[in-house]
């Protein structure tokens, strides 16, 4: 995400008032809404005003209207209308807490609700198996192995299903919700439960898969293996769940995800154990995860997935929520995604941290796009070759081509911040703000702590002249022990917009205590505070050691205050963005 953002104005950009839940996004939707077709809807249009938008950018001729504006539409225009012609219902107002509620469940609504019509894909949730061990120490193993469940799962071809992601059905742990609840919030066909059991060197494992509708028994079955072959017993799990739902849906045979090879049993805990550390997505639990993940690779060489795990944490720790400097965190992040690939070419995820690493680090713009790609390729139904893609699409400007992955995204993951603030981001560089909003929103209402969820809030919240507001809720990331390159900059920025200059300096200060993993987001500061000449050392620092966030200056045009700079235009042609494509 961008942090080269133009001078903060009250008033511009600013959110529609109405939630995406009141949007109609399509002729038919509207005709359907007031109770007439769409040929009568369109005639309304032209002759009586109805008040009907059009899309900026997208397909041509998308429309889309809100339900308030039509209803007050209708009120003022009943009278010249067919006399036949009813008024469109109000739904009464649900209680706040529930709203909210589906508010969040419904992050993609759209496209879950287009998902679970009738011909529509088969969508499966893996709900977190239970730990059966009565040890809570013990929840890392049922938790990975339920995260495994669904990277198999991932794996098959888009055309049969889509499976959703982790962060989505990591919030369902120790539910008593239905089958039916749980199947309507995340708008799936299927759900399979599973529980595990650890006893020493054996594990075994239980799942059944549920139809929703009915809440129907599909499939079940135990398993009962040694830890080194607990990964190929969850592989034929897949392999039947696969089989099962295709064959439940009269479609056939569905293709088989890859058979997993034995694990050193050591190997898995160590291997479990990282990605327990690396979901918590702190600079610490990155560097304990790259700990366990080196230790299962070393006692397991040919062990892909533990190279793949030692990629990731290295190179989230290089990026904008890390703390190592670009060129500590990513050279070894690509040895170890070269290694994992060597072993097992077909891992789309690790094709996908190739491409994100040619992406933010080497700038090789077709080399990433090749990987990126090949990634979505290998694991379609994966938001961790989907996310990564639309990110980068969108950094090109090739904004049609990122809406496609960041909408698959969000139907894979649609609980998960990060892909909702992504997406938000994607519509509002598309003028679509009334989506964009809503999708802000609701990542923030998720995680109100989640670092890129909070700065597109301060954000946005600024730029229409809230600056108390956005500066309330950065101002606690300036008390984490761990340096937040991306919201001190921007609270920096509001400071000094504020005419607080020393609380502008004192956040520059922070900032410099860590300079080697932010020198972009310094950058910038020294620009608001009106050091341009610092401001410029530090661009070229930015460029010489490699910041990640560079790519993004290819967004600044000619109102940026730096655009005239003979070195800031040097930078943007060594950095050889390519054109924008016309969308």
């Amino acid at each position: 995400m961008s942090t080269l953002m133009s001078e903060v104005r009250p008033g511009r950009d600013a959110p529609t008032e109405y939630p995406s839940s009141q949007r109609l996004d399509s002729w038919k939707e509207i005709a359907a809404y007031l109770r007439r077709g769409p040929r009568t809807v369109q005639r309304w249009e032209q002759e009586q005003g109805l008040p009907v938008h059009r899309l900026a950018h997208g397909k041509q001729g998308q429309v889309f209207a809100y339900k308030p504006e039509l209803e007050a539409w209708w009120k003022s225009r009943q009278a010249d209308l067919e006399p036949a012609a009813p008024a469109p219902r109000r739904r009464l107002p649900l209680v706040a807490t529930v709203a909210a509620l589906l508010l969040i469940a419904a992050a993609g609504v759209y496209l879950l609700r287009r998902a679970s019509a009738p011909g529509a894909l088969a969508a499966l949730a893996v709900l977190p198996f239970q730990n059966l061990s009565g040890n809570p120490e013990e929840d890392f193993f049922s938790d990975g192995l339920t995260e495994e469940m669904i990277t198999q799962l991932a794996r098959l071809p888009a055309a049969g299903w889509r499976v959703i992601a982790r962060t989505s059905v990591m919030p369902y742990k120790g539910t008593r919700k239905t089958i039916e609840q749980i199947g309507r919030e995340l708008g799936v066909t299927h759900v399979l439960e599973g529980a595990v059991r650890r006893e020493g060197d054996r594990a075994r494992i239980t799942a059944q898969l549920v139809r929703v509708e009915g809440q129907t028994q599909v499939w079940a079955r135990s398993y009962d293996r040694e830890l080194g072959g607990i990964l190929a017993a969850q592989s034929e799990v897949a392999q039947a769940i696969a089989r099962e739902i295709h064959l439940s849906l009269g479609r056939g045979a569905a293709a088989r995800p890859a058979a997993a090879r034995p694990v050193n049993p050591e190997a898995l805990l160590a291997y479990l154990k990282g990605r327990d550390y690396y979901h918590k997505f702190t600079a610490a639990g990155f560097a304990r995860a790259i700990e366990l993940f080196r230790k299962a690779a070393e006692l397991d060489p040919g062990f892909a997935r533990a190279w793949l795990g030692l990629s990731d944490a290295y190179r989230l720790r290089g990026s904008w929520w890390g703390d190592l400097p670009p060129k500590e965190a990513f050279a070894p992040a690509r040895a170890a995604a070269l290694e994992a690939l060597k072993l097992d070419p077909t891992l789309g995820e690790a094709h996908a941290g190739l491409g994100w690493i040619h992406f933010v680090y080497d700038w090789d713009w077709s080399k990433a796009d090749a990987e990126l790609r090949r990634g979505v390729e290998l694991s379609p139904n994966s938001r961790d070759t989907h996310g990564p893609y639309a990110n980068f699409l969108r950094c090109m400007k090739r904004m049609g081509e990122s809406r496609v992955h960041i909408e698959r995204s969000l139907a894979l993951d649609p609980l998960s911040p990060l892909e909702l603030t992504e997406a938000a981001l994607l519509y509002m560089s598309m003028d679509e703000k009334a989506k964009g909003d809503a999708l802000m929103n609701q990542a923030f209402t998720l995680n109100p702590e989640f670092p890129p969820s909070v700065w597109l809030v301060a954000y946005v919240r600024a730029r229409n002249g809230r600056f108390e507001e956005a500066v309330a809720v950065l101002e606690p990331m300036a008390r984490r022990p761990q340096v937040d390159r991306l919201n001190l900059a921007l609270l920096g920025t509001l400071y000094q917009q504020m005419g607080k200059t020393a609380e502008a300096r004192r956040i520059l200060d922070l900032m410099l205590q860590r300079p080697q993993i932010a020198q972009y987001q310094i950058a910038t500061l020294y620009l608001r505070l009106g050091d341009r000449q610092k401001c410029l050392e530090w661009f070229q620092r930015a460029y010489d050691e490699r910041d990640p966030q560079l790519p993004w200056a290819g967004w600044a045009d000619e109102s940026f205050p730096l655009w005239n700079e003979p070195l800031f235009q040097d930078i943007l042609r060594r950095l050889n963005l390519p054109p924008a494509k016309q969308q």
